[in-house]
């Protein structure tokens, strides 16, 4: 038997040393297996866009966006409870959007309606 790498054995199969039998074995929970481009459409310029795990670990975020900002992370396998994000998209002007999100593989759009904070004053 002789190992690939941490997720893949080989084996023989029968007496044939040339012919080879791959085991696969499941890919744990915490391996990235690929990452998710996200646009935040509609989000205002100037905002602060973070996302975190459940260990409130940063995976991507930006002090100052653009308008319709795209941030990339990684992705697990599916079902990998990593996969669970939460975003947060803070702007003076308007009220903190806080969400949960769960990441898949690929470009990935999420649109956002920013509301204005009636209560911020900036004299």
């Amino acid at each position: 038997m002789r190992t690939v790498s941490n997720h893949l054995s080989l084996g023989w199969i029968g007496a044939n040393p040339t012919a080879w039998l791959g085991a696969v074995n499941p890919i744990p929970d915490d391996f990235a297996i690929s990452s998710t481009t996200v646009t935040f459409d509609g989000v205002i310029a100037g905002s602060e866009i973070r996302v975190y795990d459940a260990s409130l670990n940063e995976l991507a975020g930006i002090e100052s966006c653009a308008a319709n900002q795209q941030l990339t992370w990684p992705v697990y396998a599916s079902g990998s409870p990593n996969n669970n994000v939460e975003i947060k998209i803070y702007n003076t002007g308007y009220r903190l959007k806080k969400f949960p999100y769960t990441s898949k593989v690929g470009d990935q759009s999420i649109p956002v309606q920013m509301e204005r904070d009636r209560w911020y004053n900036n004299p």
